[in-house]
């Protein structure tokens, strides 16, 4: 039986080409972009960088911190009086935080650092407080990694 066909085939653009090879690898590219997106996973690496970045911005609290002690005498802990570690309270310039920056951000820090997420001037998403032993704890509030970042000196 011969097979009827209502226009000729070869004159079609592309006629020559097999569609199922670039199908399949048009699959198997989207399989191991698949695969490398779910490996890879950005959301964690992003939160993870921006882990980082809270725990640079607290060495720096903290070495302006001790800069400013050494470099004027003042105790800066019993200055603010800092809290102990069983209340930290929140740095930041809001009516319940500890301000830092009037005696830091003009000779030892630029600006004051705040959480790259949540963090703005008035809550920089810092805690400070002072352990029993007397010494300055800073803590990230908003870390997104399942260990607590806080430093302390």
């Amino acid at each position: 039986m011969e097979r009827i066909s209502f226009f000729n085939q070869s004159a079609l653009p592309f006629s020559h080409l097999n569609y199922s090879k670039y199908l399949r690898l048009i699959l198997v590219v989207v399989f191991v972009w698949v695969l490398l997106w779910w490996k890879i996973n950005p959301g964690k690496i992003f939160a993870d960088s921006r882990d980082v970045v809270r725990m640079n911005q607290l060495k720096q609290v903290m070495d302006a911190i001790t800069i400013y002690q050494v470099s004027t005498g003042n105790d800066l802990v019993k200055a603010l009086s800092i809290p102990g570690c069983d209340q930290p309270q929140v740095i930041g310039t809001g009516k319940t935080t500890i301000d830092l920056q009037k005696q830091l951000t003009a000779e030892y820090l630029d600006v004051m650092p705040f959480d790259p997420l949540h963090g703005t001037t008035a809550n920089t998403g810092y805690t400070i407080c002072q352990t029993e032993f007397k010494r300055l704890k800073l803590t990230a509030i908003y870390a997104e990694s399942k260990i607590q970042i806080s430093l302390i000196r």
